[in-house]
């Protein structure tokens, strides 16, 4: 139920309910004098002022891009222009469109980033969650902290794994996606948060301490990153979208 599609308004591709999901580069280095001018202008005054607390420059860079992608997005994505995009938070802190006048909004939006690597998830079914990690491998480092948040099960598969890291890493993603579409914010045993997969699968229907079922799914990653998305309504098909690198998404902005 995974599928790659070029087009970034998955709305003339698929009918009924659907996921998409893209990756973007928000490598700083990528942008011109003035993008970057441009990327933050996209912002509403919230974000401004969160990015202006943001340090170092590098890490503000990368938010402001991401955040400002997001907009770009959900903006073509619904037919609106970016500053007509308004969010709300949610009791637990979860960013959500905010609701049109008279109806609840069927839209639900999730990103992620890390290092230089944006995943943005669009839902029309359900809430979405979303996790991208950047690993590399290092033996010197003390990960025991990292294992007390597996269950056992996950614990002997990460030990069966000659990089352990990056075995972790892909239960992370899971976790962290899981943990992001239900919108209750990381629970206290994350050990009883179980998100093993059939050997050789990329796919899963899996079920959350509370009951909850999702359907999660490991993404296709750029070199040294982990993905992962998470659906609470289960059959919703997952789309990942074909996407220039952010830079150019703000070239021809005033």
């Amino acid at each position: 139920m995974l599928a790659v599609n070029p087009h970034a308004d998955m709305r003339e591709a698929v009918r009924g309910t659907f996921a998409s999901l893209s990756f973007h580069s928000i490598d700083a280095a990528e942008f011109r004098d003035g993008e970057l001018d441009s990327a933050l202008g996209l912002l509403d005054a919230d974000e401004r002022q969160r990015a202006a607390r943001l340090r170092p420059a590098r890490h503000r860079a990368r938010w402001v891009v991401a955040h400002a992608v997001q907009r770009l997005e959900l903006a073509s994505f619904l037919g609106r222009n970016p500053d007509a995009v308004r969010y709300e938070r949610t009791p637990h802190g979860r960013p959500v469109l905010a609701a049109p006048a008279g109806g609840r909004q069927p839209v639900d939006f999730n990103i992620s980033h890390s290092g230089d690597v944006l995943l943005l998830g669009i839902t029309t079914g359900g809430r979405i969650g979303v996790d991208v990690e950047a690993w590399v491998s290092d033996d010197t480092a003390d990960r025991s902290p990292l294992w007390e948040t597996l269950s056992e099960r996950e614990a002997d598969w990460v030990a069966a794994h000659d990089d352990t890291y990056a075995a972790f890493v892909r239960l992370w993603t899971r976790k962290e996606a899981v943990v992001k579409a239900l919108g209750t914010g990381l629970p206290d045993n994350l050990p009883a948060l179980d998100v093993l997969m059939a050997e050789g699968s990329t796919e899963s229907l899996l079920r959350a301490p509370d009951g909850a079922s999702l359907k999660v799914v490991d993404l296709p990653s750029p070199p040294g990153y982990h993905a992962a998305v998470a659906l609470t309504a289960p059959d919703v098909p997952v789309h990942v979208v074909a996407n220039a690198p952010a830079a150019s998404r703000f070239s021809l902005l005033p």
